[in-house]
């Protein structure tokens, strides 16, 4: 973008009165040149404030909290049953959350039906062996398929020479 403003010097001057020519024009110039830098300056000041704050605060939140994460995954609770009748010995949130995520992980099932069923551990050793087996040999399968195709082409054309040759002796 270019803003072109045709102001009359008002202000000339001389090298040895000290005072340069000056117009209008380059004092709006000047006025403007500052005031983007200033105002470039704020939104970056402001913005880095932003940050510093936004950082203070979720450290405060986490340290705030933490006390009572670990309160709430150390202290014993008493499961119960739909009614609220206790059920069972008393567990940790922790032991809780391990032993039903290891009863996930260790359950097998199956994505459809008549698949067979797999735990999601398997499932994601599986899907990471053909990632690797994919990532790894896809190049190689590459060069190999161009490989095969070029002798196919060669052994083509001496078949078909061939061929040729063996019609035009009959």
């Amino acid at each position: 973008m270019q803003i072109t403003i045709e102001i009359p010097d008002f202000f000339e001057g001389r090298a040895e009165d000290g005072i340069r020519g000056a117009s209008l024009q380059d004092m709006v110039v000047e006025a403007a040149v500052q005031r983007l830098v200033t105002d470039g300056r704020r939104e970056e000041w402001a913005r880095t404030l932003r940050e510093r704050v936004t950082a203070i605060r979720d450290e405060t939140i986490r340290e705030a909290v933490r006390p009572a994460i670990e309160e709430a995954l150390t202290r014993a609770i008493q499961p119960t049953d739909a009614y609220g009748n206790p059920k069972g010995e008393p567990v940790t949130l922790h032991e809780r959350i391990t032993r039903d995520a290891m009863a996930w992980l260790t359950k097998a099932q199956s994505e459809r039906y008549g698949d067979k069923a797999v735990t999601p551990v398997e499932r994601l050793i599986k899907d990471e062996v053909n990632a690797a087996f994919k990532r790894e040999l896809a190049p190689v399968m590459e060069d190999a398929k161009r490989e095969v195709i070029a002798a196919i082409k060669e052994q083509g054309a001496a078949v078909l020479a061939e061929t040729i040759a063996r019609m035009g002796r009959i």
